[in-house]
């Protein structure tokens, strides 16, 4: 399943986990399976990675890994591209808005504070 195959990344290994693969060595193995137990695995970014490998393996998409689905994989690459970006400049968005309402108050403050200084500069004369 997925869980494996992410196992099998975090430990060092080049793609999905191979029946016969040489058990690893010793402290080496304790240290790899410690460093895979101690990792974050609810973040949004890794579910979402493992789903798509789930899916794109257990043949949800496409067939799985069928003559079809390898002819389509760049089109389902590029679909996926254009809606990450979509999201990514949709939430974009929110952080410039979020700027652009700070430099606002900002400029409201500057106004604010000269106007205080030419009081304070009226008061003295």
């Amino acid at each position: 399943g997925p869980w494996a195959w992410a196992a099998a990344v975090a430990l060092g290994s080049r793609g999905p986990p191979r029946a016969g693969r040489a058990a690893l060595g010793g402290m080496a193995a304790d240290a790899r399976i410690a460093k895979v137990l101690s990792m974050r695995n609810d973040s949004s970014a890794l579910l979402e990675a493992i789903a798509a490998h789930d899916e794109f393996y257990t043949g949800a998409h496409r067939h799985g890994n069928s003559t079809d689905a390898r002819k389509h994989l760049r089109e389902d690459l590029e679909r996926q591209n254009v809606l990450l970006a979509r999201r990514f400049l949709s939430d974009f968005r929110l952080v410039i808005d979020g700027v652009d309402g700070v430099q606002q108050q900002a400029r409201a403050l500057e106004g604010e504070c000269a106007a205080l200084a030419r009081r304070v500069t009226e008061a003295d004369d």
